[in-house]
Protein backbone atom coordinates (compact mmCIF):
# COMPACT_ATOMS: atom_id res chain seq x y z
CA UNK A 1 0.00 0.00 0.00
CA UNK A 2 0.96 3.48 -0.70
CA UNK A 3 2.47 6.01 2.07
CA UNK A 4 0.24 8.62 3.51
CA UNK A 5 1.03 12.12 3.11
CA UNK A 6 -2.33 13.86 4.45
CA UNK A 7 -1.75 17.52 6.01
CA UNK A 8 -3.31 16.72 9.50
CA UNK A 9 -4.34 13.55 11.10
CA UNK A 10 -7.71 12.29 9.47
CA UNK A 11 -9.97 10.40 11.27
CA UNK A 12 -13.17 8.11 10.85
CA UNK A 13 -16.61 7.84 12.87
CA UNK A 14 -19.81 5.87 12.47
CA UNK A 15 -22.00 8.47 11.22
CA UNK A 16 -25.32 9.29 13.37
CA UNK A 17 -28.37 11.17 13.40
CA UNK A 18 -26.77 14.51 14.20
CA UNK A 19 -24.85 14.06 10.77
CA UNK A 20 -28.16 14.17 8.66
CA UNK A 21 -28.34 17.83 8.39
CA UNK A 22 -24.37 18.24 7.06
CA UNK A 23 -24.82 14.91 4.83
CA UNK A 24 -28.26 15.96 3.54
CA UNK A 25 -26.00 19.57 2.68
CA UNK A 26 -23.58 17.14 0.84
CA UNK A 27 -26.16 14.99 -0.91
CA UNK A 28 -27.94 18.37 -2.69
CA UNK A 29 -24.72 19.92 -3.26
CA UNK A 30 -23.88 20.12 -7.11
CA UNK A 31 -20.59 18.09 -7.15
CA UNK A 32 -21.75 15.38 -5.21
CA UNK A 33 -25.08 15.11 -6.92
CA UNK A 34 -23.96 14.73 -9.63
CA UNK A 35 -22.44 11.11 -9.65
CA UNK A 36 -24.62 10.50 -6.41
CA UNK A 37 -27.80 11.06 -8.50
CA UNK A 38 -31.57 12.11 -6.56
CA UNK A 39 -30.31 14.04 -3.25
CA UNK A 40 -33.71 13.06 -1.27
CA UNK A 41 -33.53 9.83 -2.56
CA UNK A 42 -29.86 9.53 -0.91
CA UNK A 43 -31.01 11.65 2.18
CA UNK A 44 -33.83 9.30 2.74
CA UNK A 45 -31.69 5.96 2.91
CA UNK A 46 -29.00 7.83 5.55
CA UNK A 47 -31.45 8.99 7.58
CA UNK A 48 -33.25 5.02 7.23
CA UNK A 49 -29.88 3.48 8.16
CA UNK A 50 -29.43 6.21 11.12
CA UNK A 51 -32.44 5.43 12.14
CA UNK A 52 -31.81 1.58 12.24
CA UNK A 53 -35.05 0.58 9.53
CA UNK A 54 -32.22 0.22 6.73
CA UNK A 55 -29.13 -1.95 7.43
CA UNK A 56 -27.67 -2.61 3.91
CA UNK A 57 -25.31 0.09 4.37
CA UNK A 58 -22.61 1.74 6.94
CA UNK A 59 -22.02 5.46 7.17
CA UNK A 60 -18.66 6.62 8.05
CA UNK A 61 -17.61 10.67 8.53
CA UNK A 62 -14.64 11.33 8.10
CA UNK A 63 -12.46 14.26 9.56
CA UNK A 64 -9.72 16.65 9.48
CA UNK A 65 -8.95 17.57 12.66
CA UNK A 66 -12.01 18.99 13.59
CA UNK A 67 -13.72 19.91 9.99
CA UNK A 68 -15.93 16.90 8.40
CA UNK A 69 -15.24 16.33 4.93
CA UNK A 70 -16.22 13.51 3.85
CA UNK A 71 -18.84 10.62 3.84
CA UNK A 72 -18.15 6.76 3.31
CA UNK A 73 -20.39 4.45 2.95
CA UNK A 74 -19.76 0.40 2.92
CA UNK A 75 -21.60 -2.60 2.80
CA UNK A 76 -21.04 -6.57 2.71
CA UNK A 77 -20.49 -7.57 -0.85
CA UNK A 78 -21.75 -11.20 0.23
CA UNK A 79 -25.46 -9.27 1.47
CA UNK A 80 -28.18 -9.18 -1.50
CA UNK A 81 -25.14 -9.33 -3.98
CA UNK A 82 -25.90 -7.81 -6.93
CA UNK A 83 -24.73 -9.93 -10.12
CA UNK A 84 -21.76 -7.76 -11.31
CA UNK A 85 -20.47 -7.97 -8.03
CA UNK A 86 -20.58 -12.17 -7.57
CA UNK A 87 -17.81 -13.49 -9.45
CA UNK A 88 -15.53 -10.47 -7.61
CA UNK A 89 -15.99 -11.63 -4.06
CA UNK A 90 -13.44 -13.10 -2.44
CA UNK A 91 -12.92 -17.05 -1.67
CA UNK A 92 -11.05 -16.49 1.33
CA UNK A 93 -12.40 -13.99 3.91
CA UNK A 94 -15.66 -10.57 3.66
CA UNK A 95 -15.51 -8.63 0.27
CA UNK A 96 -17.43 -5.26 1.43
CA UNK A 97 -18.33 -2.48 -1.28
CA UNK A 98 -17.72 1.24 -0.85
CA UNK A 99 -18.92 4.71 -1.90
CA UNK A 100 -17.33 7.42 -1.44
CA UNK A 101 -18.32 11.63 -1.24
CA UNK A 102 -16.21 14.65 -0.66
CA UNK A 103 -18.26 17.08 0.92
CA UNK A 104 -16.96 20.75 0.88
CA UNK A 105 -16.21 21.96 -2.24
CA UNK A 106 -13.12 23.18 -0.61
CA UNK A 107 -11.83 19.47 -0.34
CA UNK A 108 -11.84 18.93 -3.87
CA UNK A 109 -8.93 18.79 -5.62
CA UNK A 110 -6.63 18.84 -2.76
CA UNK A 111 -4.88 16.01 -3.83
CA UNK A 112 -5.63 14.24 -0.19
CA UNK A 113 -8.74 11.89 -1.55
CA UNK A 114 -6.21 8.71 -2.58
CA UNK A 115 -4.37 8.78 0.70
CA UNK A 116 -7.66 9.77 2.88
CA UNK A 117 -9.08 6.19 1.06
CA UNK A 118 -5.83 4.44 2.17
CA UNK A 119 -6.81 5.61 6.11
CA UNK A 120 -9.85 4.59 5.68
CA UNK A 121 -9.15 1.29 4.05
CA UNK A 122 -6.84 0.87 7.04
CA UNK A 123 -9.51 1.68 9.63
CA UNK A 124 -11.68 -1.02 8.34
CA UNK A 125 -9.12 -3.63 8.40
CA UNK A 126 -8.44 -2.85 11.91
CA UNK A 127 -12.30 -3.38 12.46
CA UNK A 128 -12.42 -6.54 10.32
CA UNK A 129 -9.02 -8.31 9.84
CA UNK A 130 -11.10 -10.91 7.45
CA UNK A 131 -11.68 -7.90 5.05
CA UNK A 132 -10.22 -9.52 2.00
CA UNK A 133 -11.12 -7.23 -0.54
CA UNK A 134 -13.17 -4.20 -1.18
CA UNK A 135 -15.12 -3.16 -4.24
CA UNK A 136 -16.33 0.35 -5.81
CA UNK A 137 -18.65 1.14 -8.70
CA UNK A 138 -17.10 4.52 -10.68
CA UNK A 139 -19.48 6.10 -13.45
CA UNK A 140 -17.08 5.63 -16.39
CA UNK A 141 -17.56 9.03 -17.11
CA UNK A 142 -15.70 9.94 -13.72
CA UNK A 143 -11.56 9.96 -14.85
CA UNK A 144 -11.24 11.75 -11.18
CA UNK A 145 -12.96 9.03 -8.96
CA UNK A 146 -10.89 6.17 -11.55
CA UNK A 147 -7.98 7.85 -11.01
CA UNK A 148 -8.08 8.35 -7.61
CA UNK A 149 -9.11 4.76 -6.72
CA UNK A 150 -6.15 3.84 -8.67
CA UNK A 151 -3.79 6.07 -6.59
CA UNK A 152 -5.58 4.43 -3.45
CA UNK A 153 -4.89 0.64 -4.91
CA UNK A 154 -8.23 -0.64 -6.81
CA UNK A 155 -7.01 -2.01 -9.82
CA UNK A 156 -10.47 -1.92 -12.65
CA UNK A 157 -11.81 -5.68 -12.76
CA UNK A 158 -14.89 -5.25 -14.66
CA UNK A 159 -17.79 -3.21 -16.35
CA UNK A 160 -21.21 -2.70 -16.55
CA UNK A 161 -24.29 -0.67 -16.72
CA UNK A 162 -27.26 -1.19 -14.53
CA UNK A 163 -30.52 -2.26 -16.15
CA UNK A 164 -32.72 -0.69 -13.86
CA UNK A 165 -32.81 1.79 -10.33
CA UNK A 166 -31.56 5.26 -10.28
CA UNK A 167 -28.31 4.71 -12.02
CA UNK A 168 -29.83 2.85 -15.35
CA UNK A 169 -28.22 3.11 -18.53
CA UNK A 170 -25.26 4.85 -17.00
CA UNK A 171 -21.96 2.83 -17.76
CA UNK A 172 -19.62 1.96 -14.73
CA UNK A 173 -16.41 0.87 -14.18
CA UNK A 174 -15.97 -1.94 -11.22
CA UNK A 175 -12.48 -1.77 -9.21
CA UNK A 176 -11.18 -3.75 -6.72
CA UNK A 177 -8.76 -3.93 -4.01
CA UNK A 178 -7.76 -7.36 -2.65
CA UNK A 179 -6.06 -8.25 0.56
CA UNK A 180 -5.83 -11.87 -0.30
Amino acid sequence: MRERILPSPISFRRADLADERLVARWFNAPHVSEFWGQPEVNIGDFHAAMAGTATLFNYWIGEDGDMSFCMLATSNAAMDTPTHLAPFLSSTGDTWTLDVLIGPIEYIGRGIAADMLVSFMDFLREMNPNLAAILIDPEADNPRAIHVYSKAGFRQVSAFTPTEGPFQGKSHVLMACHYD
